[in-house]
């Protein structure tokens, strides 16, 4: 808002009168001239937005040197929220002081009473250099009500446990569902077989959230209980998303040792990226509950201010006759010149991936590859060691993590390309289950996931052959043609 418009009654006697009934109109937040006795956040009253009258005898409500960088503020913008609070947006502006080349931030207030307030200020140039390092001038911020903020919470996770981790994110549930969020939680039923009582869901659903198990695990014998949901995603209104290698598990934050220390990673993301996110979610959900008819509904509007190069979400399904994440796997290494760096937890492997990683050593690539000194699964890590001598020979460099249990899923190359997700190089994720992943390309926060791997490495120790005898390996090679059941 500007200064008051001029003809506008201020009679003061009037405005204590409506002060001290209970008062049912319209509220104005406004400001006058310029000055130090001006530019100060004042309030006025109306029954019928035609006739005003001010507040505190056209005192300042609030004085801005309380509540602003400069000591002074205009264009207050007020709004009250879904939440019964008041919102005040305004511009921290000081024209005595400082004229009216300089006014680069704002200020940020709520009240529940119009009495007490809460403020923030934020200096653009300061507090986002990122962005807007050249900012110098805000105009009339304005307050928006977004009826799709803070809506909802969607989680799809392999393994849930209750713990530390997971019970401070269910009092969180609990209180967003209070606060009027929609709250949505799918589990795999096999992944959380023996971590999550059976009616769990059941037990979720009395809090007031959504849940649902993913392919229930039955007696009968079939080649879909195979196909788990080894995904993992959080979206927060359809502004922000995470994924990786975490599940909602103690282990996975090292609250509880099982293998050693755990090594994991998780990628944030904003933007318009998350609608791919929001999508995966939302076609799983709904294969499931069938209530989402237009998953355009959770979509937001994202500004992109600065493009930091590319950054691509996708997904791995069964139900389909691509292989996806096994594509985008080799096609980093067919296309990398320099360097792939890798972490997986599991290493069962086919041929055309065999080959493909020797190759892209022969070439002269920089091919490593970080599994874990620690076993999660005996059986698996041994199948695994199985491939460390055709690797070895063929010019890749194998590591194991010495302190313990490597969960991360990444693969990082020439600084140009990166995978953050939940796709590990072993058959059933690269064939039998529903993944995620992101692809990172020329992104600035490769160079940040090159430096986890290589902080990996720091603790990882070369391994020149596999230290099995003749017979064990000849054992572990003929499992291998089990892989599709372990």
């Amino acid at each position: 808002m500007t200064a008051l418009a001029l003809g506008m009654p201020m009679n003061a006697h009037a405005a204590k009168k409506a002060a001290k009934q209970n008062f049912a109109g319209y509220l104005f937040a406004y400001f006058e001239g310029s000055g130090d006795k001006q530019e100060h956040l004042r309030f006025a009253i109306s029954e019928d937005a035609k006739n005003w009258y001010a507040l505190n005898d056209n005192q300042p409500v609030i004085a801005s040197d309380t509540i602003s960088t400069s000591g002074g503020i205009r264009d207050p913008h007020i709004l009250r929220g879904e939440d019964g609070c008041y919102y005040i947006v305004a511009t921290d502006m000081n024209t005595v002081k400082n004229g009216w080349k300089d006014n680069p931030g704002i200020v940020l207030m709520k009240s529940k009473d119009l009495v007490n307030w809460t403020h923030s200020k934020i200096v653009l140039k300061e507090d986002y250099k990122e962005h807007f390092s050249d900012a110098y001038w805000v105009w009339a911020p304005q307050t928006i009500y977004d009826k799709k903020a803070k809506k909802y919470i969607f989680m799809e996770y392999f393994i849930i446990e209750e713990g530390i981790m997971f019970n401070s994110i269910l009092d969180i549930l609990k209180e967003k569902v209070k606060e009027g969020v929609e709250c949505r939680v799918m589990y795999d039923d096999m992944g959380s077989l023996h971590t999550l009582p059976k009616s769990y869901a059941n037990i979720l659903e009395s809090y007031g959230i959504k849940a649902v198990t993913f392919n229930k695990v039955t007696p009968i014998l079939s080649t879909i209980m195979n196909n788990r949901d080894h995904r993992k995603i959080l979206i927060i209104d359809g502004k922000v998303a995470f994924s990786g290698g975490v599940n909602l598990a103690d282990e996975y934050i090292n609250k509880k040792i099982v293998h050693g220390k755990w090594l994991d990673n998780i990628i944030r993301i904003k933007g318009k990226a998350v609608d791919s996110m929001l999508v995966t979610f939302l076609t799983n959900w709904n294969a499931l509950r069938h209530e989402d008819e237009d998953y355009r509904n959770f979509m937001v509007e994202h500004r992109v201010r600065i493009k930091d190069g590319f950054i691509v979400p996708y997904s791995e399904t069964p139900l389909d006759f691509e292989l996806t994440a096994q594509s985008v796997y080799m096609d980093i290494l067919n296309r990398a010149q320099d360097y792939v760096y890798i972490m997986t937890p599991y290493l069962i492997i086919d041929e055309e991936m065999i080959n493909c990683l020797i190759h892209t050593a022969k070439k002269g690539v920089d091919v490593k590859i970080i599994v874990p000194g620690v076993a999660d699964k005996k059986i698996i890590h041994d199948i695994g060691e199985s491939y460390y001598d055709q690797l070895i020979s063929g010019g890749v460099h194998i590591y194991e993590y010495k302190p313990g249990f490597v969960h991360a899923k990444v693969f990082v190359s020439d600084d140009i390309s990166s995978v953050v997700g939940t796709v590990n190089l072993d058959y059933r994720s690269l064939y039998l289950h529903f993944e995620n992943a992101v692809l990172l390309y020329k992104s600035k926060k490769i160079m940040d996931i090159k430096k986890d791997f290589l902080d990996a490495l720091d603790d990882s120790t070369l391994i020149k052959h596999a230290r099995f005898s003749i017979v064990k390996n000849f054992l572990m090679s003929v499992l291998r043609i089990f892989a599709s059941l372990l």
